[in-house]
């Protein structure tokens, strides 16, 4: 793209293509949330390497100064070497440089991936800057660019410089390395990703180059071109221009794939188009599709632009292809409501088959639509049934009687409200291994109190699976969101995903539920609730427990708020739970206690149980505790953690209300601390006093949690509608703050939400 001086080119894209590496070690790294960095424990969140490049970091408050490193022979060239390199929200990186240096290049060697949610910045020169980091780039929200000259963000492994090698890994003869960077060299095994959620502007060239690209954020490069360049695979690079019509496909014969910088700007230049590429507001909107792969375009033509150069064609060595509409988005109406009812086929059937339970008649879109007319008609809630699954990367229609589980499988969202089916699409480029590794990197951060940066992750997450339909959510009013999710995406902790304003539980009521069919979703309501809680502090030493010290509190403040008995330690036996049970039909039962869905991989092959006082009861064997004869509404288990991502677990997990036979649960994908369990606890209840749908009780519940309405002070912890006593004792081992998501997000309705 050629521009005038004056003009500003900005280029948006959705959150497309690969957005992780493509090995198993690069898709570890590629995030920050993978590194289980504190950085509120690290004063440095960029640490020169200590590999005689002399790169010097100097914090001061908020800003990091860097300096030192090593200079070519001409004194035009400046080479820094880092351990890691990244930025929490409002820290600035300072490359000082001198009017003498052109280029400014930055390698990472660490191996962990660099997430930039700051400000970088090249101050005393104009000089043009690289940032080299095979692992992998993110760019924040928040982050931004004040860079003189020319960005590039790269993992590549190296870069050309004149006759010799700026390489990330190995040694440098930096004094030869004297003249431009030109072509950039990836080891195609290991080529990371980058993602931009951020808005960077820089006055010349803005590239990025690596193994994927995905952005949904803007790019402006003021005075010159914006170019992105993939490699898709072994033998291909990919690249594509901001607003260009068409992408190239370059061959290339070896292990290592090479990228002439140069060359990009006028291969690209090719593209038959008679327009100039820009708006009269200077924009480039891609609607969608992928880097290499999009779909719809809109260039409006400004009537004051200057007319386009001829277009010049590029050599024959490079293949021109044609932007490939995205075939999901040409499915007849009918094939998208079969695919939808066979998702809602194999996971009835799958739960089915691992529960051990009778066969239910599977749902179809219609049903699903008639019972959601219904409850809309008799409680007030609009409901939406999200189905978000993997399917093959060959078949756009899942089909099939066995399931083959691919890394390559691409990310299915299907949509259902009482309105009928609102939409199914593929999401172009987002493959099983590619969203797992995000799943991954967002659990970890989450489930760290300590740790701030859990945002990136799960904005990204939220642009994948909830903003490709929220639009019409919103334009039909729903408030209450039925999630059935594939394997591994199960233990995603839902409510915590982000938007950039808010989470989702502010916005929606949640539940997860194994599939429609298996779901009861009729409307009975708990009018005069009552509750059996049971728990206990500590167990028999056989049990090998951890103490749960915020038991006795626990059940004596739920009995309080709802009326009902509680039994702790001793008399929470399964002889007992059984015989209360026989004396009154509540519909809620309370337990707190430890339960486990544990891996189908780990060593002693434990199964899934809930822990009594004395004894383990194995989920297989949930059934004679009788739930389901009366039937119970609700079951609560305080103390649960399972597997994260695991598919033996997530099952568990996920059909819990099924096996129990009761309609609700709610249970947590892991185990939370004392005080985040006995704030949400006591909240939860309290709401449900008033609001007698539990999916939207646990809403208000979280939400006063994350909005710091609950916080300890003294011996007392503070809640919306009164305080609650603590015991001295307990006290140092609360939470003064349990705001983040750590602390709420865990909880999950399971199975009907009202």
């Amino acid at each position: 793209m050629r521009v005038q001086d004056t003009n500003t080119v900005k280029l948006r894209v959705k959150l497309l293509g690969s957005a992780l590496a493509s090995t198993a070690a690069g898709i570890a790294q590629l995030l920050i949330l993978s590194i289980n960095i504190n950085y509120q424990a690290i004063a440095q969140p960029i640490i020169p390497a200590a590999d005689g490049t002399n790169t010097v970091v100097n914090p001061t408050q908020n800003q990091i100064n860097i300096s030192g490193g090593k200079l070519s022979s001409d004194g035009q060239n400046l080479f820094h070497s880092f351990q890691r390199f990244g930025l929490d929200e409002n820290q600035i990186a300072n490359f000082l440089s001198n009017s003498n240096i052109q280029n400014i290049l930055g390698r990472v060697v660490g191996g962990d991936a660099s997430v930039i949610n700051g400000l970088i910045q090249v101050t005393g020169g104009n000089s043009n800057l690289y940032l080299l980091n095979p692992a992998g780039i993110i760019f924040g929200s928040n982050s931004s660019l004040n860079v003189p000259s020319s960005f590039t963000a790269t993992t590549a492994n190296s870069v050309r410089i004149g006759n010799d090698w700026f390489n990330v890994f190995s040694a440098n003869n930096y004094p030869n390395l004297i003249g431009q960077p030109t072509h950039f060299r990836f080891d195609t095994n290991q080529a990371g990703s980058i993602i931009n959620l951020g808005n960077l502007t820089v006055e010349r060239n803005f590239n990025l180059l690596a193994g994927s690209v995905s952005s949904n954020g803007t790019l402006t490069a003021k005075n010159g071109n914006i170019i992105i360049a993939t490699l898709p695979g072994k033998q291909f690079i990919r690249i594509s221009q901001g607003g260009s019509l068409l992408s190239l496909e370059i061959p290339t014969d070896s292990a290592q794939s090479v990228i002439d910088i140069n060359a990009l700007p006028k291969l690209l230049t090719g593209t038959g188009t008679n327009e100039d590429l820009l708006n009269n507001q200077q924009q480039v909107m891609i609607n969608s599709g992928r880097f290499g792969n999009g779909g719809d375009r809109n260039v409006n033509r400004a009537n004051n632009n200057q007319p386009p150069e001829k277009p010049r064609t590029a050599p024959d060595k490079f293949k021109v292809l044609p932007a490939p509409a995205n075939n999901i988005n040409n499915l007849p109406l009918m094939a998208k409501h079969q695919a939808i009812n066979r998702l809602e086929q194999i996971n009835t059937q799958g739960f089915t088959s691992l529960l051990g339970i009778a066969k239910r008649t599977v749902k179809t879109t219609e049903d699903i639509k008639i019972s959601f007319h219904k409850i809309h008609q008799d409680i007030g809630v609009k409901s939406a049934l999200i189905y978000i699954n993997f399917v093959s990367a060959n078949a756009i229609n899942p089909s099939g009687s066995v399931r083959v589980i691919q890394d390559n499988d691409v990310l299915s969202i299907g949509v259902v409200t009482d309105e009928g089916l609102l939409g199914y699409q593929v999401v172009d480029g987002a493959t099983r291994k590619q969203v797992m590794a995000i799943v991954e990197q967002f659990r970890s951060a989450v489930t760290n109190p300590n740790n701030q940066n859990y945002l990136v992750s799960s904005q990204a997450l939220y642009k994948l699976l909830i903003a490709p339909n929220e639009s019409e959510l919103q334009k039909q009013g729903i408030n209450n969101l039925m999630f059935v999710m594939d394997d591994g995406l199960r233990s995603i902790p839902l409510a915590a995903l982000h938007d950039g304003q808010k989470f989702l539980i502010e916005k929606y009521s949640i539940a997860l539920i194994p599939s429609f069919s298996l779901t009861n979703t009729e409307y009975v309501g708990i009018k005069n609730p009552e509750v059996l809680a049971m728990g206990a502090e500590t167990f028999t030493p056989e049990q090998e427990q951890t103490e749960l010290r915020a038991v006795p509190i626990e059940l004596s403040t739920i009995t309080k708020k709802i009326k009902g008995q509680y039994f702790i330690n001793r008399d929470f036996t399964l002889n007992n739970i059984k015989k209360q049970r026989k004396l009154k039909p509540y519909p809620i039962i309370h337990l707190a206690t430890h339960a486990y869905f544990p891996s189908k991989n780990e060593e002693n092959n434990q199964p899934a149980y809930i822990q009594f006082y004395d004894s383990k009861l194995p989920l297989s064997q949930i059934e004679q505790l009788g739930f389901n004869n009366p039937p119970v509404e609700l079951l609560v288990l305080s103390a649960c953690r399972s597997a994260v991502g695991d598919e033996k677990a997530e099952l568990g997990f996920a059909g819990l209300a099924v096996k129990s036979g009761v309609k609700s649960a709610v249970a947590s994908l892991w185990y939370v601390s004392d005080a985040g369990t006995f704030a949400l606890m006591t909240e939860f209840y309290n709401q449900l006093r008033h609001n007698h749908l539990k999916a939207e009780a646990l809403r208000q519940a979280q939400i006063a949690m994350l909005k710091k309405q609950i916080h300890l002070e003294g011996n007392e912890f503070v809640f919306p509608e009164g305080n609650v006593f603590v015991p001295s004792e307990l006290v140092p081992y609360l939470n003064n703050d349990t705001s983040h998501p750590y602390y709420w997000a865990a909880f999950s309705v399971i199975g009907s939400p009202w």
